[in-house]
């Protein structure tokens, strides 16, 4: 069932909490939920993210469609082995990793999660917020995963040099001081 624009629209002055009580009830709006079970015949990518390792990233293939597109701020590839390289490079990167999903709404085979990543980043905690477009073909692969997230904020401002000019420029561009 979906939210009437008009509804949408008066609770443009709602909060985000109150939003999300307002709709926690309403069903997904479309009935053909591709990511539905994590077992052998029908792979669960979301589920797969939530326990993504280096040691598991052979799986991928369990999920992913060969010529897959990926893209985030940094990389946009067409391949599982250049998907699969990324993750590796990620994994080298960053320890402790963590990737909580929040959020997951489906549209047919569009699915778009919310989620964050989270490890330690030179030597430091770190974590990201950031949301995904997920496209799936009829046997419910994935073709395309498109990450959307602040690289200047969760990323270049843990740099020394660049961070505090990126600081500085956010400053004078930010419309309020916060506190």
């Amino acid at each position: 069932d979906r939210i009437p624009l008009r509804a949408m629209r008066a609770d443009a002055g709602r909060t985000e909490r109150e939003y999300r009580d307002r709709y926690r009830d309403c069903a997904p709006t479309s009935a053909r939920r591709l990511s539905v079970s994590i077992d052998a015949q029908n792979p669960d990518y979301c589920g797969f993210l939530r326990r993504i390792t280096p040691e598991n990233l052979n799986e991928m293939a369990r999920h992913i469609a060969p010529n897959v597109h990926f893209k985030d701020p940094f990389n946009d590839v067409n391949t599982l082995a250049d998907m699969q390289a990324i993750y590796a490079d990620m994994f080298e990167q960053v320890s402790d990793f963590t990737f909580d999903i929040h959020e997951q709404l489906s549209d047919g085979p569009v699915t778009v999660i919310t989620w964050t990543l989270g490890g330690t980043l030179m030597g430091k905690p770190w974590a990201i917020d950031g949301a995904s477009r997920l496209t799936f073909n009829e046997a419910g692969l994935l073709i395309e995963h498109v990450d959307f997230w602040d690289a200047a904020g969760g990323l270049y401002e843990r740099f020394p040099v660049i961070g505090w000019l990126l600081g500085v420029i956010r400053r004078k561009l930010s419309v309020a001081e916060t506190p």
